[in-house]
């Protein structure tokens, strides 16, 4: 598959009662678009995550949805399909305030690194407050947390050239 290939998941902030509940649109450029409602999201499979905090030294555990599962949501290659030119694919995930950090598409295919990404939506059982959600990706495998976007409000597939 040669064509450029470039998909969007975007979070948006809906406030239900005092809880931040995120709904997720998903697009691949000139394919697939899907929107994710908040029931959609609480229906999908969620996975915790332990981690130790490194500022605090302390545990914290994560909740939410696999990356690798809402990209399987728009379409994007996984498992054996993972080969040639879809190598060269990587995904930029970008933050509310702008920052922005890369991962490979083979970061988050379990059949190529046990690497568990996940789009978190709750920290220790509660949601994520503003400094952090509503959406936050979390690399577990990563010694520092330098890829660890909070406030996602953009994940992008794109292919190198």
């Amino acid at each position: 598959m040669l064509r450029r290939l470039k998909a969007s998941i975007s979070a948006v902030v809906l406030m239900s009662s005092a809880i931040a509940v995120a709904q997720v649109a998903l697009e691949v450029e000139g394919g697939v678009q899907k929107s994710i409602s908040a029931k959609d999201w609480a229906a999908m499979p969620h996975q915790a995550l332990t981690v130790t905090n490194p500022h605090t030294k302390r545990q914290e555990t994560y909740e939410g949805v696999l990356l690798r599962r809402l990209l399987d949501e728009v379409g994007v290659a996984a498992g054996e399909k993972i080969h040639g030119a879809e190598l060269r694919n990587y995904i930029v995930v970008v933050a509310k305030d702008g920052y922005a950090a890369v991962l490979a598409l083979a970061d988050v295919d379990p059949s190529l690194r046990k690497n568990q990404i996940i789009v978190a939506d709750k920290l220790d059982g509660q949601p994520l407050d503003e400094k952090h959600g509503p959406l936050q990706v979390v690399v577990p495998e990563d010694e520092r947390h330098a890829r660890w976007v909070r406030m996602v409000t953009k994940i992008t597939v794109r292919r190198a050239q």
